[in-house]
């Protein structure tokens, strides 16, 4: 559907790539030189190995490859294929922890949670202005209470963008919210684009995200879906109706205790 995704994964993986290869590579390079230059010293003095130079020391040691003791052969051979090996687990491991870093994301996830009075907000100005949204020139006061939740949204398409945090946690922490912000409010968010250069972001990254759900659900996600199923309204009137007040959570041990006490 959105080729940006597959251009994003591997843009990450050439970031892990030379995470792994710009310390490793570089030790197996002077570890194979320093090889070459002990076993095949023959092509100088020993006093004047030096002035050998590194294109005689490899041509010396490619030329003589196949004629050199067999186990010798074999044990370079399969010392490379264990360096490759490491590489290979190394980039894999990187390119994993690169998509799945938690950091970022979980202080969007702090800061989104603690903007419950700006969702709500955001909600009932969206329900109560839907055919107001992409009229910024007569109704910009009364819709800038949008503003700090898509202020949000895009930020994270901003640092998706840099590389800072990958579309897969994005889509695992606010794809509910994304997506449903993104649908309701994309006359307002494309007008202010076009008018002020607002919310570059948010779209991009709608469509990396949608790409993902589409292949967690094996599911088309179509246009205004769910506007379309009257899902929309049922998630900003969730949004809308929000609790701000503080959630205690009760143990069952401390609630039977309160029984007790009340007994």
């Amino acid at each position: 559907m959105f080729k940006s995704l597959r251009w994003s994964s591997f843009k990450r993986l050439l970031a892990s790539i030379a995470d792994v290869t710009w310390v490793l590579v570089p030790t197996v390079i002077i570890c194979f030189t320093q090889f070459i230059i002990a076993k095949y010293s023959s092509l100088a003095n020993s006093s004047d190995i030096r002035s050998s130079s590194m294109t005689a020391l490899l041509y010396n040691f490619f030329a003589n490859l196949y004629t050199t003791n067999r186990i010798e052969y074999y044990f370079i051979f399969f010392l490379f294929l264990i360096i490759i090996l490491v590489v290979i687990m190394q980039v894999s491991f990187v390119f994993n922890r690169r998509t799945h870093d938690p950091e970022l994301v979980l202080k969007y996830q702090k800061m989104w949670d603690d903007m419950k009075h700006d969702r709500k907000l955001a909600a009932k100005t969206i329900l109560e202005n839907k055919a107001h949204l992409s009229d910024i020139k007569h109704h910009q006061k009364r819709l800038e209470k949008i503003d700090p939740v898509i202020d949000v949204l895009d930020d994270l398409g901003f640092y998706e963008s840099g590389g800072q945090l990958s579309a897969e946690v994005i889509h695992h922490h606010f794809y509910p919210w994304l997506s449903g912000y993104y649908e309701s409010t994309k006359d307002y968010t494309k007008e202010q684009m076009k008018t002020h250069g607002w919310w570059g972001y948010i779209e991009e990254i709608f469509k990396k995200t949608a790409e993902i759900e589409e292949k967690k659900t094996r599911r088309k996600i179509e246009p205004k879906f769910l506007s379309s199923s009257g899902d929309l309204n049922d998630f900003l009137e969730e949004e809308r109706d929000l609790s701000i007040e503080p959630i205690t959570i009760t143990t069952d041990r401390a609630h039977r205790k309160n029984l007790q006490k009340t007994n």
